[in-house]
């Protein structure tokens, strides 16, 4: 199995310079304890998320099941962030999405899902948060059964407003997002797969927050 993921991650690979086969979390285990959520996790590398993320990967060996982050962004005046995938992302390209990436260990092999999310939301969207950032929620957990892995969803919430936001943006760029587009909470209810090519993340996401946007 090693082999296979050496070789799916060199050909992922070719066209990625930026690709990164580093130590990701695998969720092991969640729990609670009073009104605390705990996790367990295990380091597994992005190659071997490729090589066990087939919806009919046999059982006799295990998914890697690297946890995702979805970060919502949502305005002072109540837009949401949205990003239209890459042509070229290798998962969902043209689909709408919101921003996130995979859960990594710092450099004292602990992880923190809401550090993961600022960090990948920072990273895609070139915004500080430190300076506009209101509130950070975890809404929920779900399982990507499409390109099989755990995913975290969460609201953002920011103290600026959707025109100061989609000014930054405009001279923002990031390879995995084609680009950006702020929508009313009317539009962002209301949006079909016949009007747009929704990913698992958009309609999953959606779902969790309608009540509380």
């Amino acid at each position: 199995m090693q082999d296979k993921a050496n070789q799916l991650f060199k050909s992922f690979s070719i066209c990625r310079e930026n690709a990164y086969d580093g130590k990701l979390v695998g969720l092991c285990n969640i729990t609670t304890a009073g009104d605390r959520l705990l996790l367990t996790g295990t380091p597994v590398r992005f190659s071997e998320y490729l090589a066990t993320r087939n919806p009919h990967h046999p059982a006799s060996w295990p998914r890697a099941n690297p946890v995702g982050t979805t970060a919502i962004l949502i305005t002072q005046d109540n837009y949401i962030l949205t990003s239209v995938r890459s042509l070229n992302a290798e998962q969902n390209p043209g689909g709408l999405y919101f921003v996130g990436g995979f859960s990594e260990y710092d450099a004292q092999d602990n992880f923190d899902l809401f550090t993961n999310a600022r960090r990948e939301t920072e990273e895609e969207t070139g915004l500080q948060l430190s300076d506009i950032l209101s509130e950070i929620t975890l809404c929920g957990i779900d399982y990507d059964s499409i390109y099989p892995h755990p995913e975290a969803f969460f609201i953002i919430r920011l103290t600026i407003l959707s025109s100061d936001l989609q000014e930054h943006l405009q001279h923002h760029h990031h390879e995995e997002a084609e680009r950006f587009e702020l929508l009313s909470k009317a539009s962002f209810l209301s949006l079909t797969e016949s009007d747009r090519l929704l990913t698992w993340s958009f309609l999953t996401g959606r779902q969790l927050i309608a009540d509380t946007i």
